[in-house]
């Protein structure tokens, strides 16, 4: 670093999922132990919401609402709600994950770029596959930094019942729905249950901020005590209307997806929607042509292999 104190540092502590005891009042001790650097360091607490409609936001900010119920305020950094500013209002569904309902979905958004399907685990993908044909399927690890307008959470209740349902003890539903959250510790200070449910209550939060406008919870456990929570109830089976991607879309999407490290996602559009194939022979680049030159001319490679490609090359 040229500049000594020139940089930021931001995060969001609710989309941790890795267990790490992480607290901004422990950052914020790093830098403030020495008294040179106490001066002009300002925290600021971004609390408006400009992407996520209102409703998506309003499920996130009730799932807070049952983390701090049940744990406690994570430190008074990151003990807020946010403030929706946009102006989609946003939607949520619930979908029974029977055999009928999810082949309909499927032909529905197995062919455009607005819709992708998450999964909690990296595991619980191949379980997904065989329902969905979308290329755009994620882990909860491989989404985090993406959005897309409309998201499908796959069985994250059902296929993860017991941790799901552990977070629910102890938290009041009447309690539910303030617009500000009271700062509080958990009753327990030896208490670091938080850290082993933090991954799950976590990763639901980031995938629920995936979605633009719209977020379905595809459960076979339409009873579970955290749809309950989070006043969620099955839309029957109501089809969604989906316009197909052009061509481009999908190139576009492929291109994006690349430049962010998703090549399982954009190697499954290209073969799978773009139906991309590897040319027949050899594609040369400059470092290609010199290291085939120096096969024939060099080292002297026997067989007419290499002689033919270069002779292709500068041919066409």
């Amino acid at each position: 670093m040229r500049t000594p104190g020139a940089f930021v540092l931001g995060g969001d502590a609710n989309q941790i999922v890795h267990p790490n005891f992480f607290s901004w009042a422990q950052i914020k001790s790093l830098f403030w132990a020495d008294p040179r650097m106490t001066s002009g360091q300002d925290l600021q607490v971004l609390t408006h919401n400009f992407r996520n409609g209102r409703k998506v936001t309003g499920m996130a900010n009730r799932l807070l609402e049952i983390k701090q119920q049940r744990f406690g305020s994570i430190d008074r950094e990151s003990n807020f709600l946010v403030d929706p500013v946009g102006d989609s209002a946003g939607q949520i569904r619930l979908l029974d994950a029977k055999p009928s309902a999810l082949q309909a979905l499927n032909r529905q958004i197995s062919q455009s770029t607005q819709y992708a399907v998450l999964v909690l685990r990296e595991e619980d993908k191949a379980a997904a596959r065989a329902v969905f044909s979308t290329p755009l399927l994620f882990s909860v690890q491989e989404a985090k930094g993406l959005e897309y307008p409309h998201i499908v959470l796959y069985r994250f209740l059902s296929d993860h019942r017991a941790p799901f349902a552990t977070l629910c003890e102890g938290v009041s539903k009447a309690g539910l729905g303030a617009e500000t959250l009271t700062f509080r510790r958990a009753k327990d200070k030896g208490d670091k249950s938080l850290e082993v449910y933090k991954f799950f209550v976590n990763a639901l939060y980031v995938a629920i901020t995936r979605a633009v406008e719209s977020v379905m919870l595809v459960e076979s456990d339409d009873q579970h005590p955290l749809l309950d929570l989070l006043d969620i109830r099955s839309s029957g089976e109501e089809g969604v209307q989906v316009q197909a991607s052009s061509r481009k879309d999908w190139q576009k999407e492929a291109r994006k997806l690349e430049l962010q490290g998703k090549a399982e996602q954009a190697e499954a559009i290209r073969s799978r929607i773009l139906q991309d194939q590897t040319p027949p022979r050899p594609v040369f680049n400059a470092r290609g042509v010199e290291e085939l030159t120096r096969k024939i001319f060099i080292d002297q490679v026997v067989g007419n292999k290499w002689r033919q490609q270069l002779f292709e090359y500068a041919a066409f």
